[in-house]
């Protein structure tokens, strides 16, 4: 269930600095979360495609950063696109 809701937390902040920062293909995805989250990298991009092809149809690369931080965050720390 938190995987899920942390999942959204992520597609709706990648949404929003998509918008804010003109980013109409997002290429590379950087992220902080919990040290006890096991959230793959490969499962989270598979969300994304699923949510919102045309955004991230470039998608190839998502890292993963684990620190001690809240169980249902997730620290953007960067994207790449064009």
């Amino acid at each position: 269930m938190d995987t899920n809701i942390l999942y959204e937390k992520i597609y709706n902040g990648l949404l929003k600095m998509s918008k804010e920062y003109s980013v109409e293909k997002v290429e590379e995805i950087y992220i902080v979360l919990n040290i006890d989250k096991d959230i793959k990298e490969k499962d989270l991009m598979r969300y994304l495609k699923s949510k919102n092809a045309s955004l991230f149809q470039d998608l190839e690369k998502i890292e993963i950063t684990k620190e001690e931080i809240e169980m249902i965050t997730a620290i953007i720390t960067n994207i790449k696109g064009r």
